[in-house]
């Protein structure tokens, strides 16, 4: 494939807000919005409810960095599983003040979600499955399916 490009300016860069911010690199409110997918204005609650901490000011300008785009992801699984705005503040408090290991927090939901028997699958035949219902009743099988 041939290109002319004679003439023509060169390609713009891309944005700001399509590179991978590292812990360094300091962000816009628009720009973490962009890269986050979270909207300023929800920005802006979360920050309002204590949820996410605040950004660096330098003159009339806020700056956020790698941390926020990581809370920003820990409110949202929080979210998924089922938290409101000030329970997720309380717990991401008491992370912050050293009172609570989030991984240790998350574990204790697997252990309440895992399974609490042992039960193994089990296949039958159409008179090992009577057996095990106790009785041979019309439409047994149809009710099971």
């Amino acid at each position: 494939m041939l290109l002319l490009t004679a003439g023509m300016p060169p390609p713009a860069p891309p944005p700001p807000s399509a590179a991978k911010p590292d812990d360094d690199a300091a962000m816009t409110i628009d720009e973490l919005a962009a890269h986050t997918g979270v909207p300023t204005r929800t920005i802006r609650f979360y920050q309002a409810r204590g949820a996410l901490m605040r950004p660096e000011i330098r003159g009339r300008v806020a700056y956020y960095v790698g941390a926020h785009v990581e809370r920003l992801r820990l409110i949202a699984q929080l979210q998924d599983r089922g938290l409101r705005i000030d329970a997720i503040r309380d717990v991401v408090a008491g992370i912050d003040r050293g009172e609570l290991d989030l991984a240790e927090w998350l574990g204790l939901e697997r252990e309440v979600q895992a399974p609490w028997a042992d039960d193994q699958a089990k296949t039958v035949d159409e008179d090992g499955l009577y057996a095990l219902a106790g009785s041979r009743r019309p439409g047994l099988v149809a009710d099971l399916l």
